[in-house]
């Protein structure tokens, strides 16, 4: 008796594959001192394969790869830009974010490594991008609340104004217009002067 072999899924995104010759490897992008190798880049595009489930052929490969190399250099530039400005995330909390996308994807728990493995995405890619969006948010907002601050200086001014305004006598003024009605002949009247 032959064996069938079942068909994968035409939709079904393939992770398990190369996108660059084997000891092809070579720096993509160089971002303020950080390089982003092909090897990087080809972790990220797996890991977008799992999650949006493009699959790779002639017509997505090279934009999936410069999707992801994009992304790359903007998360190497947002976690340079949080070391900059010292904000940090503690592996703790690396962890229960790691749990928590487990959740929101509904996977068993604990099954996110397995799958990761299972698909030869380098688990670190997927820490680094929820570390980066953790960083990321941080940052967003304490620059925000840094540009709302107010000042207890700023308050008594305010304060001080309002009560300078409050005892000046105030006025309400508007215009009245009444418009002038001229009878028919007066211009007639006018010019016979």
């Amino acid at each position: 008796q032959k064996k069938i072999k079942a068909a994968p899924k035409k939709n079904a995104p393939v992770t398990n594959v190369s996108f660059f010759k084997p000891g092809d490897a070579k720096i993509m992008a160089v971002v303020n001192g950080d390089a982003i190798s092909s090897s990087d880049v080809e972790s990220y595009a797996k890991l977008f394969m799992l999650n949006t489930g493009v699959p790779l052929n002639n017509k997505t490969k090279p934009m999936i790869i410069n999707k992801v190399l994009q992304t790359a250099i903007d998360e190497k530039i947002k976690r340079q830009e949080a070391e900059k400005n010292q904000i940090m995330v503690s592996d703790k909390e690396l962890n229960e974010a790691m749990k928590h996308y487990e959740t929101v994807r509904k996977m068993p728990k604990g099954s996110l490594q397995k799958l990761l493995k299972q698909k030869g995405i380098n688990e670190n890619v997927l820490k680094q991008q929820i570390k980066t969006e953790i960083l990321w948010a941080r940052l967003i907002r304490r620059k925000m609340a840094s540009d709302s601050y107010v000042t207890q200086r700023e308050v008594e001014d305010a304060i001080k104004r309002s009560q300078e305004d409050m005892s000046s006598p105030k006025y309400r003024v508007s215009e009245i217009v009444i418009p002038e009605i001229r009878p028919a002949n007066t211009f007639l009247i006018l010019s016979a002067r």
